[in-house]
């Protein structure tokens, strides 16, 4: 986990630190030009040996905080390692440029005003989550810390409605959304395919934790034996008592009896993996058995199209400084090239 936590922590960092920049407006282009501008400078060494080094923006920004201690200059390997798992969550943000001169609307703000009902979908096509993932990742958790941060109701329910969720990154307010968010009014409902792919997101112990305060559970046909086994394993087990009767015959006949016990699947894996379409096995939470349901899809009448698509703004180009050493400066400036210092 050390790498999604620090990759967490530099970015929250950066976010904060350009935000209190003076020259800040509040425009996604201006936190873009922040995290990805560098400086190229020519740099001396003791022995008078020259040697290029690039600046990146962002180790100067977060200069002095926290995330300093996970992007260290002495550590450069470990460093560009960090840089590199920020570099999705930076991608992310180009998919809200232009978006500041729209409407304001607050997830928290909607979350936390027990008068507004309505339903908020967030919806990414497949082509488009491995880029906008992160920013479906962020808005997910955003909605379940504002849940978490009201006072506990009886009377309030929210549903939180996630599918496909192991195509989402790790969403962090996750696993206590599960176990404390009941008393906030908060109802969760997750849907995903494959467990293995959950484990390897939350790890095993966390993912068995979270499906474990998912009371109510669905099962449908899956061929992968691993699979098979654990959704298996999830509708639950019995206890079977074997009765063995035994006799001996000869000198002193005997007769004996032996009880064996045993945990036997209340639905095989080979059952789970014969579903046909449109079949799962459904177990509520308390003494009712494990049942079959069969499920019928129903074709919709389009009534408008499913998404429209904006028109996103020109691709944003930052430019890198260079700073190079009096003596190359002068050549530079005779071949006519600009630099960002005069020449004198």
């Amino acid at each position: 986990d050390h790498w999604p936590e620090a990759s967490v922590t530099v970015f929250s960092a950066l976010l904060y630190q350009v935000s209190r920049g003076e020259e800040f407006t509040g425009s996604i282009d201006d936190i873009l030009t922040k995290l990805l501008e560098s400086t190229k400078m020519v740099e001396s060494n003791l022995l008078g040996h020259e040697r290029e080094v690039v600046k990146r923006g962002l180790t100067e920004l977060i200069n002095g905080t926290l995330a300093s201690l996970i992007v260290d200059d002495s550590s450069p390997e470990h460093a560009s390692s960090v840089i590199a798992s920020i570099v999705p969550k930076i991608r992310a943000l180009r998919y809200l440029r232009g978006l500041e001169n729209k409407r304001d609307f607050s997830i928290r703000d909607w979350v936390k005003n027990d008068d507004k009902k309505g339903w908020l979908f967030i919806r990414v096509s497949e082509e488009e989550m491995d880029a906008a993932g992160p920013l479906v990742t962020a808005w997910f958790d955003t909605v379940i810390k504002a849940v978490l941060s009201l006072t506990p109701s009886k009377d309030r329910v929210i549903w939180n409605v996630i599918d496909e969720l192991q195509s989402l990154g790790k969403i962090n307010s996750l696993k206590t959304a599960l176990n404390e968010g009941r008393k906030h009014g908060l109802r969760n409902i997750l849907g995903f395919t494959s467990a293995n792919e959950l484990m390897s997101i939350y790890g095993e112990h966390s993912a068995k934790a979270m499906l474990s305060q998912c009371n109510t559970k669905l099962v449908f046909q899956t061929d992968e034996p691993t699979a098979a086994k654990w959704n298996a394993e999830l509708l639950g087990m019995e206890e079977v008592v074997t009765e063995n009767e035994s006799l001996n015959f000869g000198k002193n006949d005997s007769q004996g009896l032996n009880e064996q016990r045993s945990d036997k699947y209340l639905i095989m894996p080979s059952e789970v993996q014969r579903l046909p379409a449109f079949t799962a096995y459904l177990k509520f939470s308390g003494d009712y058995p494990v049942t079959q349901i069969k499920t019928a899809y129903t074709e919709r009448a389009v009534v408008a199209e499913p998404r429209e698509p904006r028109q996103m703004p020109p691709p944003l180009v930052v430019k890198q400084k260079v700073i190079l050493p009096r003596e190359l400066k002068i050549e530079q400036g005779l071949a006519g090239s600009s630099l960002n210092e005069p020449l004198v």
